[in-house]
């Protein structure tokens, strides 16, 4: 049965690993799992959250021992039903906003990209203005500067002739090293950074992954004071 609650609430969100432990998730069988009680007790919730990233859930009444769905039934009335949906509803809500940040970047380069910084580097994206979920960096703990921005923009303002929005990335480039320079195909003269010291790439797998991952590190390493 689809759980449109589910569906609704991690909508374009990750989990954070570290907040979900906090919040008392705990791992098992390769999935981070939370068992709790809803409405005074007479629900338990267990909520899994997948390696894939994906959430399972289910809810067994306590009294019978028997999983509770009728609160997933859209055409199902009374007033108990509705306490239950509010509950559940409120439960996984409070999770969300806890333990998930937004996804705001959905290519397959840019979460690869993202996830290899943290597991390398440590770091996480930081959203740079409140009104602009679309632009975020990754900033060295050490020197405290940046080394990758991540933003969404029209293919046209690379200089190429076309209106699709395109997820990039800038990164630092040594500006002595001439083969590091834009080929204005898989490169670009960077956007809104400076041109001599950094590169846009698009993250549209015009590079493969190990592509990425290694102008990365040199923009990481490039990155001191």
């Amino acid at each position: 049965m689809t759980d449109k609650f589910v569906a609704t609430i991690f909508k374009n969100k990750t989990a954070d690993r570290q907040k979900l432990l906090d919040y008392g998730f705990v791992l098992k069988d390769g999935e981070l799992q939370l068992q709790t009680n809803i409405l005074n007790g007479q629900f338990a919730l267990t909520v899994c959250v997948c390696k894939n990233g994906t959430i399972r859930t289910s809810l067994t009444d306590r009294d019978t021992g028997e999983p509770y769905t009728l609160f997933l039934v859209g055409s199902a009335e009374g007033n108990f039903v509705g306490e239950v949906r509010a509950a559940y509803s409120a439960a996984l809500e409070d999770i969300a906003v806890r333990c998930f940040l937004p996804e705001v970047y959905h290519s397959s380069p840019a979460k690869q990209i993202i996830a290899y910084a943290e597991e390398k580097f440590g770091d996480k994206l930081e959203f740079l203005w409140k009104n602009d979920a679309d632009t975020s960096a990754l900033r060295r703990k050490d020197t405290k500067k940046w080394y990758a921005v991540f933003l969404k923009i029209p293919r046209r303002k690379l200089g190429v002739d076309s209106d699709e929005i395109v997820e990039i990335i800038d990164l630092r480039r040594d500006k002595r090293d001439r083969t590091s320079a834009a080929d204005g195909k898989t490169t670009f003269p960077a956007y809104h950074m400076n041109k001599e010291s950094w590169i846009t790439v698009c993250l549209d797998g015009s590079l493969s992954d190990q592509q990425l991952r290694d102008l990365l590190d040199i923009s990481y390493m490039l990155a001191v004071k």
